[in-house]
């Protein structure tokens, strides 16, 4: 077995440039599906990750610590060298989509308005046997638009004969 070789340097070439540092990122609830919107911003000395998905908005800050600094390993397979470079890391928690001013005063007046809230957090927030619940839920649940279309082909086949 070929050993590889550990590099950690910066290129001199490269000083006058801010090199940034990559972001690695740990959700707090799990793994999450592959189409995610990303954004970064700096607010004084912490910088903040948005990752959005279509239903759950996922928030995470970083902060510069002195106790604890992370890298990641780039290793390079054709020259068997490993970069070290720095990296920040992220811890993202998820909220329910939705205006926060409107969640307060939002009420729950309707019961599908407290079904859509409940799939809502159960999606985000939910065991791993809800969630699949609430999967196979949404998978086998017929449209209206579709049962009103074939109800009405039903009549018509029905006063055809």
């Amino acid at each position: 077995m070929k050993e590889a070789k550990l590099i950690y340097k910066v290129d001199k070439r490269d000083k006058d440039k801010e090199i940034e540092p990559a972001c690695v990122v740990r959700f707090t609830n799990g793994s999450i599906g592959n189409k995610l919107e990303c954004e970064i911003f700096k607010e004084r000395s912490k910088k903040i990750l948005t990752a959005k998905t279509p239903r759950v908005s996922h928030t995470g800050t970083c902060g510069k610590s002195k106790s604890a600094r992370y890298f990641v390993g780039v290793l390079n397979k054709e020259k068997r060298l490993l970069r070290i470079c720095d990296a920040n890391m992220f811890v993202m928690s998820a909220s329910v989509k939705g205006d926060e001013k409107e969640a307060e005063t939002k009420e729950l007046n309707t019961p599908d308005q407290r079904k859509n809230a409940r799939m809502q957090l159960t999606e985000v927030f939910g065991g791993k046997l809800k969630k699949r619940e609430l999967a196979a839920n949404e998978r086998y649940r017929i449209d209206d638009d579709a049962l009103v279309a074939m109800k009405a082909r039903t009549v018509d086949a029905k006063n055809e004969t």
